[in-house]
């Protein structure tokens, strides 16, 4: 039982992680600047370095105002999907039965974000240009790169903080 729970922790932690990881990599303005602004931040794509028109920039604007509140509702049943799942795997005695409930609910809430994510980023890269998409798509996967090994570097052997 504590096996399948800790997978089922590690696998949704492991998730939360990548999609923190990888949306933090893309929610940047056109400034190169992320908005911090709760969960509807994610909803971009790195755009520095496009050299977007103001017409484009205020485009996106457009797009990323028109679904945050949609972003910050889906953010809240994620965090209240999470928090669900992990009281129901440390809750004793073991309720398996509500624990998979629970991680039914966590992977609802992921797919749920992941969807509106992948909206809005297809709406934003409605609005560039094939070159500038091709571009957004280098600097993406050089994004990625740096993500994964930074904190593989240096004399604490990867425990460090994770830096923006």
């Amino acid at each position: 039982m504590f096996r399948y729970t800790t997978r089922i922790g590690v696998a949704v932690g492991a998730a939360l992680i990548a999609a923190g990881l990888t949306t933090g990599a893309l929610a940047q303005d056109g400034e190169g600047r992320g908005t911090g602004r709760g969960p509807g931040h994610h909803a971009g794509m790195g755009l520095k370095g496009l050299d977007l028109t103001d017409a484009q920039r205020q485009q996106i604007q457009d797009i990323r105002q028109g679904h945050r509140d949609e972003m910050r509702q889906a953010g809240e049943r994620l965090r209240t999907a999470h928090r669900a799942q992990r009281e129901a795997a440390m809750a004793t005695p073991a309720d398996e039965g509500r624990i998979r409930a629970t991680s039914q609910g966590l992977a609802d809430a992921l797919t749920e974000m992941a969807v509106l994510r992948a909206r809005v980023h297809q709406q934003v890269l409605s609005v560039l240009t094939p070159e500038q998409q091709e571009r957004a798509k280098t600097l993406r996967s050089e994004r990625g790169q740096g993500f994964r090994t930074k904190g593989r570097m240096g004399r604490d052997g990867g425990r460090r903080q994770w830096r923006r």
